[in-house]
């Protein structure tokens, strides 16, 4: 089983409460993690990841996927490295 963890979500909800430049870097659509999702699935050598939990955008470098708008949101490197 491999686990696969999303970021914020840009969505319409998002988008009534939040400014484009508020969201932009922040969040990815739901179309990045299904990329993420597909790319695991074709990759015959996934069973390394058993037992993990990837995020999506850990999932984009290892694959070279982007989200709609050509862009690789990495909100969970600056989640884990801590405030700046």
């Amino acid at each position: 089983m491999i686990g696969v963890a999303p970021g914020w979500m840009r969505t319409e909800l998002m988008l009534t409460h939040h400014t484009p430049q508020e969201l932009t870097g922040q969040t990815e659509t739901p179309h990045y993690a299904a990329r993420g999702i597909v790319a695991l699935a074709r990759d015959p050598d996934a069973l390394r990841h058993t037992g993990r939990v990837l995020d999506v955008g850990e999932l984009a470098g290892l694959y070279g996927f982007t989200d709609l708008d050509g862009t690789q949101p990495q909100w969970y490197a600056r989640q884990r490295s801590g405030p700046s």
